[in-house]
């Protein structure tokens, strides 16, 4: 009751701030409420912090590269941020709101401070995901978030759970509804990263945006975020052994 998350009084004030919609599928199918549009057009660059995930790079349109190499014709391959080979073997999505975290994440400042990690994730689950992240990234998979959320937010809770580093990027609402859903963003995805449909997994709590995807999928139940029987799921799939 009251306050607590998950209760009427919070999901009524979800609603008003974001619209009909929650965070977790803002403006599928409506606009923005007038009030987050106008909280989050108002934000300069410089109070949005994060840290850039790719080198911004032009893409390579044929003829010699600097130095003299003969590239092949097309775009080059995505530059990552980590250490680990820029043709992913491997590619782990994963949905933010009640997939990564255990309740949704209304955040509308830029004061980590703020942050209840706790409320979020949930006491038990903290070490839980994080040993989970670090895993997928040790074993040479790509690891990126594909959520209806906003970057800025993505990026603050992250790194405060210290896992953004692991992650390559992140794709935010701006860009799933430009790819026109998650099933059609995982496929260009796919041709980005060079992976197959057999070894990339897209993890979300919404069947929605499972239906049609082009690789693995796994549906997260019970809106309280991934649980150990789901991070074993997701092990499996992507053929990593557990450590």
């Amino acid at each position: 009751g009251g306050w607590s998350p998950g209760s009427a009084m919070m999901n009524a004030f979800g609603k008003m701030m974001c619209g009909a919609n929650s965070l977790k599928n803002i403006d599928v199918g409506e606009r923005d409420s007038p009030m987050l549009t106008a909280m989050e057009s108002a934000r300069t660059p410089e109070m949005r912090g994060g840290v850039a995930l790719f080198d911004e790079v032009p893409p390579f349109r044929g003829g010699v590269q600097p130095g003299g190499t003969q590239a092949i014709e097309g775009p080059q391959a995505p530059t990552f941020s980590s250490q680990v080979s820029t043709v992913a073997k491997k590619l782990c999505a994963l949905d933010f709101d009640l997939t990564m975290t255990q309740n949704q994440v209304l955040l509308y400042n830029n004061d980590e401070n703020s942050i209840d990690m706790a409320m979020l994730f949930g006491p038990q689950r903290i070490a839980m995901m994080q040993t989970f992240i670090k895993q997928i990234f040790d074993s040479g998979a790509t690891l990126v978030i594909v959520t209806f959320n906003l970057k800025w937010v993505v990026e603050m809770v992250l790194r405060k759970l210290n896992v953004l580093h692991y992650f390559t990027k992140i794709y935010d609402r701006g860009e799933v509804h430009a790819a026109m859903g998650k099933p059609s963003l995982m496929r260009q995805l796919l041709a980005a990263y060079g992976v197959t449909g057999e070894a990339a997994i897209l993890v979300d709590d919404d069947i929605n945006n499972l239906n049609g995807c082009p690789c693995r999928t796994l549906h997260i139940l019970g809106e309280r975020g991934m649980g150990p029987v789901d991070i074993s799921n997701v092990l499996a799939q992507l053929e990593i052994q557990p450590q």
